[in-house]
């Protein structure tokens, strides 16, 4: 548990570090906006503003009074019993205490300098030593983290990618929720017909469902309708999603690399020229 105090609005509780931190640099922020205001100053009271882990908290204990102690205080309903106890923290588990979070490794900075005690680090295990899945796993998610940091850190991105041959993060994460896709399909009847002998016209088929969820998509942008299923999201992004989960379902039953070609297509069209040489929509 955390806490973060601000003069101003008093003290609340968080599950996070993070969260405790944000509203503390948000109490500051505040004051920084009021001091710039001509009718505003400083005020001593903004330095009290801080945020820190709890270690401790307030146990009340109420306890029905005894008939002696009635008869000496009739006013009394009970009595009350306050202490300051101590936070329980669970115990760390150990490298054989099961397969689920586990605190096995230290942090240190190879510069010397002191880790925040309130930082919470997981460690990623990159090399092959790992158990296969575990290692696809690790590999997948600084997959995904090198995408998502590219824009603001793209150094950084470039570093992983190259140190640990990474591929693009959408690539894996469309492959596996295209198996989901997929055995969710499987699971619900629509390849009963393709369990007895696949033909080429099942793709057909297929292809021409997807023709149909854009056709829906395109009525239901035309009249700004909901979704009939998800009616709090308009209906032409649920169409949209239609199609994608059959494009994914198709993809996964064919074995066709469907990520891994948008990441070449989507680069390809960046070198292309303006409107693609002249085309007119």
């Amino acid at each position: 548990m955390y806490y973060s105090y601000d003069p101003n609005d008093g003290i609340e509780f968080h599950d996070t570090a993070h969260e405790a931190q944000s509203r503390a640099d948000d109490a500051i922020e505040a004051a920084r906006y009021h001091a710039a205001d001509s009718d505003w100053h400083w005020h001593e009271n903004e330095s009290e503003i801080c945020w820190g882990k709890v270690h401790g908290k307030c146990q009340v204990t109420d306890t029905e009074i005894s008939a002696e102690d009635k008869k000496e205080h009739p006013e009394w309903d009970f009595i009350r019993e306050i202490s300051l106890e101590d936070i329980d923290i669970p115990a760390a588990k150990g490298p054989n205490s099961g397969d689920g979070l586990q605190n096995k490794y230290i942090v240190t900075k190879s510069d010397g300098a002191p880790v925040n005690p309130l930082a919470e680090y997981f460690v990623l295990r990159l090399d092959g030593g790992a158990h296969a899945p575990h290692h696809e796993a690790c590999r997948a998610a600084l997959s995904l983290y090198a995408d998502l940091i590219a824009s603001e850190y793209p150094q950084l991105a470039a570093d992983l990618r190259s140190r640990y041959k990474l591929g693009r993060g959408i690539e894996h994460a469309f492959s596996v929720f295209s198996g989901e896709v997929h055995e969710t399909a499987v699971s619900k009847g629509f390849y009963e017909d393709v369990s007895l002998g696949f033909r080429p016209a099942h793709v057909g088929l297929w292809i021409s469902l997807m023709h149909s969820e854009l056709s829906e998509a395109l009525e239901g942008y035309r009249k700004g309708l909901s979704d009939d299923k998800l009616p709090h999201r308009p209906m032409v992004e649920c169409e949209f999603a239609d199609t994608i989960i059959r494009i994914m379902d198709t993809a996964c039953f064919m074995g066709l690399d469907v990520a891994g070609a948008i990441v070449e297509k989507a680069e390809f069209n960046k070198t292309r020229p303006h409107m693609h040489g002249g085309k007119k929509f």
